[in-house]
């Protein structure tokens, strides 16, 4: 029996079940960004990030076909 009468001692009083509850909500609440993390779901780091938008994809598409004319061009010179 500790000094102070009761399980949980003097300075905690009637709030010693606080602490680990909080701390068990924080940790469900980091395994649930780690998996949404993991899985893409979310905007942030490489790992989630959005596709091109479509005119970029249009860009790249002309850019790809420019590149082809030139090396077409380059290799009916030599």
């Amino acid at each position: 029996m500790p000094m102070w009468g009761n399980p949980w001692g003097g300075p905690w009083g009637g709030v010693g079940w606080l602490f680990p509850l909080v701390g068990l909500v924080f940790m469900i609440v980091m395994v649930v960004f780690c998996l949404r993390m993991m899985g893409g779901r979310m905007g942030c780091g490489p790992v989630g990030q959005r596709g091109p938008t479509p005119a970029e994809v249009d860009e790249l598409r002309r850019e790809i076909r420019e590149l082809k004319e030139e090396v077409q061009r380059l290799r009916t010179r030599s």
